[in-house]
């Protein structure tokens, strides 16, 4: 059986004085355990372009990354905001805008699921040590526990209502956006997951999920995705 075809957006940094296309190999690793076959994706200006590329690919994974200008939902930045390089923010708009519009399957991770809500008019926290406090630590591999909406395409396919996870942000989802239901939140009330109610299959976390590769309810989000991207949903 030929394997669904995955894409992977990029990040985009300064290593050595040079701005690189990087990317954490535990996606490709969790795509490819999940049955899907990975490709990297580089940063593409027009939505033309991504028209182009998506028509290669069967479904898509957001990764994770830094965060987007606030003005993007009307607010000032706060001083613990690390902004995405300009080129990298315009590309992954475009992005969306064609990801809608062919109704590729999606799974948002981390920045992913930020993108998704502030995508469809939501906004997010800034900064939640501030906004929020430290009851539960969410920044550099904190680990903590989820609670999960059972009604949510997210608690089908975990299949349990707590769930502990790998996390590794300082911002979040605050509003979800048009037509974006909330369907996971840790202890002190911070968005986990969320996931549109007008796309066939877009679903993301806040989390990091192909940092726990030995975690089998874990996987089963990539498994998901990989199943949407097989099926005809589009």
């Amino acid at each position: 059986m030929t394997r669904p075809v995955i894409g992977i957006n990029c990040e985009l940094e300064e290593v050595r004085k040079r701005m690189r296309l990087t990317l954490c190999d535990d996606y490709v690793r969790a795509v490819a355990a999940a049955g899907g076959l990975p490709i990297l994706l580089a940063h593409l200006q027009t939505e033309d372009e991504w028209r182009e590329a998506l028509s290669h690919v069967d479904g898509l994974v957001l990764s994770g990354g830094d965060d987007l200008t606030p003005s993007l939902y009307g607010q000032a930045p706060h001083p613990s905001v690390d902004l995405l390089p300009e080129r990298k923010q315009a590309s992954d708009l475009a992005l969306m805008n064609v990801l809608f519009e062919r109704r590729t399957p999606a799974l948002g991770i981390c920045y992913g699921a930020q993108l998704l809500s502030v995508w469809r008019g939501g906004t997010l926290v800034q900064d939640i040590p501030t906004a929020v406090g430290t009851s539960v630590a969410h920044a550099k591999g904190a680990r903590h526990d989820v609670e999960i909406d059972p009604s949510s395409r997210v608690g089908r396919i975990l299949g349990v209502a707590r769930v502990p996870v790998l996390s590794w942000h300082h911002q979040s989802v605050d509003s979800p956006g048009k037509g974006v239901r909330v369907a996971a939140r840790s202890g002190d009330g911070v968005v986990e997951a969320v996931e549109d109610g007008e796309h066939p299959f877009f679903l993301a976390v806040q989390w990091h999920p192909e940092r726990m590769p030995d975690a089998p309810e874990q996987g089963r989000l990539f498994a998901a995705l990989v199943d949407a991207a097989r099926g005809p949903l589009r």
